[in-house]
């Protein structure tokens, strides 16, 4: 019966579609961040050896933040940004990895989330919605924690920005927060299927590297 099983699966996955194109740019940062910009309020952004597969090849996006984190959901700061392309109403699953470097004398509590535009690159006429945001990491330090959110674009949508957010907790100072291999895959159930598999295999491989 366990090979029956095991048999079907290889055959649906062999006749599925290929994994869905990421519509972010450069979501891996392997040289540099390049496609991500700064968002308002005391953002900066700059590039990371460290990388959430332990790649030597590549690296990650180090965010740096001044502003402190506020109690409303609509200012919880801002964070390394990029726009994309939406289809309206269509599904999508934004997902990705932060790690908070050790040592810091202040703490985050890192995220992903979205704010949809009714114009082309994010110009204008923003979108006034309550935004789905990702499960933030638990604020432990040294550790790759896996950050997603599905999200459902409206029905007047035409594109989104995409937010990494460190989150900081406290007044004064600044916070790093490093983020990784984030992706937002084009919509449809059989790619995001797909997608969610790869993404269970990738988080069992870092989670069991970032114990090490």
């Amino acid at each position: 019966m366990k090979r029956f099983a095991l048999a079907a699966a290889l055959l649906l996955l062999a006749s599925a579609p290929a994994r869905a194109q990421n519509l972010l740019s450069n979501p891996d940062f392997d040289m540099d961040t390049s496609g991500w910009g700064e968002g308002n309020f005391s953002i900066t952004l700059q590039w990371d050896g460290a990388d959430v597969d332990m790649d030597p090849s590549s690296g990650s996006a180090r965010v740096t933040s001044a502003q402190a984190d506020a109690a409303s959901p609509s200012a919880k700061g801002s964070g390394m940004v990029q726009c994309v392309p939406v289809t309206p109403d269509a599904e999508y699953l934004l997902s990705g990895y932060s790690r908070i470097p050790s040592g810091q004398s202040r703490t985050a509590l890192p995220d992903l989330t979205v704010v949809f535009f009714q114009v082309a690159d994010c110009a204008s006429d923003f979108i006034m919605q309550t935004n789905p945001e990702s499960n933030p990491a638990s604020g432990a330090t040294d550790a790759w924690e896996l950050l997603s959110t599905p999200i459902v674009a409206p029905a007047n949508a035409v594109s989104v920005r995409v937010f990494a957010r460190p989150r900081k907790q406290e007044a004064g100072g600044s916070v790093d927060v490093l983020f990784d291999a984030i992706e937002l895959p084009e919509p449809g159930a059989a790619a995001l299927g797909l997608a969610a598999l790869g993404s269970l295999g990738a988080l069992a491989r870092r989670r069991t590297r970032a114990a090490r």
